[in-house]
């Protein structure tokens, strides 16, 4: 995917902003496993996903947690880091090999001080993604069975792309067990 189709949500800024964008952006190719963010050190960019597959988890004492997927188009980062300086909550690995554009947070905050219409997009950006949030934990906390969840994570990755996420770390973000996510897509394939 190209910088101009990713920028058009949630509404496409100017050629001049996206040029500016671009000119502060390092590509970089990444083979499958790669971790981009770790929990719990300093991380000082954002990562736009021009092809690719990642994966953000939570590494606890005894468990791992996936909290999201990002594919092409999607940018992802730690919004601790970016915001209040402070170490990651969190780990973002690649799935796949991936090409990324690569942000700075400080370039990131230098442009945002000149550009309004790139500090609205950001705004913009960043509220979507809240709101992505509130409907993930919605799902999570309650809000219909397992098959409900999965079908859900359907509706946001269509085509073979959910294919290429390994069932553990889809069995780990619906908080199931990987049996259980075998059975849900049995019965949801017809098979049972």
């Amino acid at each position: 995917m190209e910088l101009e189709d990713i920028m058009r949500e949630p509404w496409t800024p100017s050629a001049e902003t996206i040029e500016q964008v671009r000119s502060m952006c390092e590509p970089v190719s990444y083979n499958k496993g790669a971790l981009l963010v770790e929990q719990g050190k300093r991380s000082y960019h954002f990562y736009i996903i021009k092809e690719g597959l990642c994966r953000s988890f939570y590494t606890g004492e005894k468990y791992e947690d996936t909290n999201l997927f990002a594919k092409d188009g999607d940018i992802i980062g730690s919004i601790s880091a970016y915001f209040s300086n402070d170490v990651a909550r969190f780990s973002i690995e690649t799935l796949t090999p991936s090409d990324i554009l690569i942000l700075s947070f400080d370039k990131l905050r230098k442009a945002l001080i000149d550009n309004v219409e790139l500090s609205a997009w950001i705004r913009d950006l960043l509220f979507g993604q809240l709101n992505a949030l509130e409907l993930r934990y919605s799902y999570r906390s309650g809000r219909g069975d397992a098959l409900f969840r999965y079908l859900k994570l359907l509706e946001k990755w269509p085509h073979k792309r959910i294919n290429d996420i390994p069932l553990k770390y889809i069995a780990q973000y619906l908080q199931i067990t990987p049996q259980m996510l075998c059975k849900i897509r049995r019965k949801h394939l017809g098979m049972e």
